[in-house]
């Protein structure tokens, strides 16, 4: 294979100047938005007379501790349930293709969003949910 010839170390190549864009007064950046950044609350939910702290982006509930963050010892309960999904400042239980699902005043439901009360049945399960930290 024939060698190929390099750079003298001596030679550095130079860098090409480039122009600097011109700036005026009336160029500055607009001054920081005094829009309200959504408040992240934290959710506190209640299974089995137990208070879990939602404080994530997604909070796994589902049978068994190695798949989820709640574990419910149920056959009929799904490895990955259900989720409680953070979006902004509210806070949604959403289906994660359990075969027997999650019901909220008597419907399943699938993506809903929870609000300050809530109480939603996994089977047989009771979940209940507020944004007021228990006593």
């Amino acid at each position: 294979m024939p060698k190929l010839p390099r750079p003298s170390s001596t030679s550095k190549p130079s860098k090409p100047k480039l122009p600097r864009p011109k700036t005026s007064s009336s160029a500055r950046l607009p001054p920081p938005s005094n829009r309200a950044v959504p408040q992240q609350r934290p959710l506190y939910l209640c299974y089995e007379s137990q208070w879990y702290v939602v404080d994530t982006d997604e909070f796994i509930i589902g049978r068994g501790a190695k798949y989820s963050d709640l574990p419910i010892k149920d056959a009929n309960i799904s490895r990955r349930h259900c989720a409680i999904v953070r979006r902004g400042a509210d806070y949604f239980i959403k289906d994660l293709g359990s075969t027997n699902g999650i019901e909220y005043g008597g419907e399943r439901v699938d993506n809903h969003k929870i609000t300050e009360g809530s109480t939603y049945f996994l089977c047989d399960h009771k979940l209940e949910f507020s944004f007021t930290a228990p006593a």
